[in-house]
């Protein structure tokens, strides 16, 4: 046992470093030199329980020297020094103060991300969720799985690579960013983990990192339909608090880019997922969390998430794959998803209007709410330029759908034979709504112009359609 003595003899003989005789109940050596013998009774010796082993004293004692010597290995002085090496600080009192440093950093790097790249929609839902991902990361036991961990450092790095110029840290984050994807690939594997928050917080931070720095302009598409994907699996009542509610609102607009994109309808547009955030958005305004400006923005998000469904059942009518019945119900839809928009663009506008008329005479202003003021104007504008899109494509359909009641009935017999699709002013971006390369930035800021991912979210995803 480490720390108590090999030796036999009395503590007295022990201490002075002689042969004891070990007569019982006093050694002679004790009673030559007239004092009492303390005994043989062991002490035991305690050691700090970072020191790496027992530091031997270079003066042998008695006991050893009967003791056949051995050759001193290669290499073991220079062990020693490292055995003997008085420990830091840090090791001493705090071994992983390092490590814990480092957390904190990254923990304040990322609201840096959060703040940078999301500003607005931040704003908008800081206030009216249970927990933002600033305090998801540096609070919930569920941001510490390696997923989490490594989504979270490959977003720092980019962040900070871009900020300072540095093409290594790039690389270094891209690195990240493929561990954090193993990471991934192990929680959808385990059961017990792939519906958890956990998981699908690391899947959205990956996401969000391919938007920013994808292999090719449409790879943050795969990665997006796995997010989907989670969503479903874990359905809607996942998503109605905490930080499943968090998640949603964060990517739903990309959800529904993705469907603009492939042109297909968004899974969030059935009614069960519609009844979720109806239901979310009442409990918003019974907690005191509601406002003017998100009651618009959750009405308008409604109608807008029908238009990429809208779509593509206007593309089946056109090629005569439904019924004269089917085409009257898509039309009668679509009307009244454009005239639900008008009014709320309406209402919006003149809300936004009053609050600036009355800036000066009213303390609390029509759109005021849980939202921090000085994010209402932008988070309205990018709000309704997201109506203006939607309201435009909802036009165009009801305009191709006429055009073909009026072919099918031949009313239309001299028109060129050319697809009703070349007419439409609004179409699916080729390159998805996330082209942006740093030739194409205007802002010589480049971290200020991370903000158009923010746009895209705030405009509910129709940023995807181009002119």
């Amino acid at each position: 046992m480490v720390g108590v003595p090999r030796s036999t003899g009395c503590r007295a003989c022990l201490q002075r470093r002689v042969k004891c005789d070990q007569t019982r109940p006093e050694c002679l050596r004790c009673q030559k030199r007239k004092i009492p013998c303390p005994g043989y009774q062991k002490r035991f010796q305690f050691y700090h329980k970072t020191a790496p082993a027992v530091v031997k004293s270079t003066r042998p004692s008695e006991s050893d020297d009967a003791r056949p010597s051995k050759p001193t290995p290669k290499g073991y002085h220079h062990q020693q020094a490292l055995v003997l090496g008085r420990p830091t600080i840090d090791q001493s009192f705090a071994p992983n103060l390092t490590a814990t440093a480092l957390d904190t950093q990254l923990k304040e790097v990322f609201s840096d991300v959060v703040y940078a790249v999301f500003p607005n929609l931040y704003a908008a839902f800081s206030a009216r969720v249970d927990l933002t991902w600033v305090d998801f990361v540096r609070h919930h036991s569920a941001a510490q799985s390696s997923a989490v961990n490594w989504g979270i450092r490959c977003l720092n790095t980019w962040f900070l690579a871009r900020r300072h110029h540095d093409h290594d840290q790039l690389q270094a984050s891209r690195h990240m960013y493929n561990r954090a994807l193993r990471c991934l690939a192990q929680s959808l594997r385990d059961p017990a983990r792939v519906k958890s928050d956990g998981t699908l917080a690391a899947a959205i931070a990956l996401g969000v990192y391919e938007v920013l720095d994808g292999v090719g302009s449409n790879s943050w598409l795969v990665h997006s339909r796995g997010i989907g994907a989670l969503f479903r699996l874990r359905g809607p009542d996942a998503h109605r608090s905490g930080f499943g509610r968090t998640m949603y609102t964060t990517y739903r607009a990309f959800l529904v880019a993705e469907a603009f994109t492939c042109q297909e309808p968004c899974f969030l547009e059935s009614e069960e997922w519609r009844a979720m955030n109806r239901e979310a958005l009442l409990a918003e305004e019974r907690d005191g969390k509601g406002s003017r400006l998100g009651e618009i923005t959750e009405n308008a998000f409604e109608e807008v998430l029908l238009c990429p469904g809208y779509l593509v059942r206007t593309r089946n009518v056109i090629a005569g794959n439904v019924s004269e019945s089917s085409r009257e119900s898509l039309a009668a839809e679509i009307r009244r998803s454009r005239d639900l928009l008008r009014g709320l663009q309406r209402r919006l506008a003149a809300l936004l209007e009053l609050q600036m008329n009355s800036q000066t005479v009213q303390k609390r202003n029509p759109l005021d709410g849980s939202i921090p003021k000085q994010f209402v104007h932008t988070i309205a504008h990018r709000s309704l330029r997201g109506m203006d899109s939607a309201l435009a494509l909802l036009d165009q359909l009801l305009v191709l759908l006429n055009a073909s009641k009026a072919r099918m009935l031949g009313s239309d017999e001299n028109s060129p034979t050319q697809s009703p699709w070349n007419r439409v002013t609004y179409q699916p971006a080729p390159e998805g709504p996330i082209s942006v390369t740093d030739e194409g930035t205007t802002s010589t800021n480049e971290v200020k112009s991370l903000d158009w991912l923010d746009q895209l979210a705030l405009s509910m995803g129709t940023l995807a359609l181009k002119t």
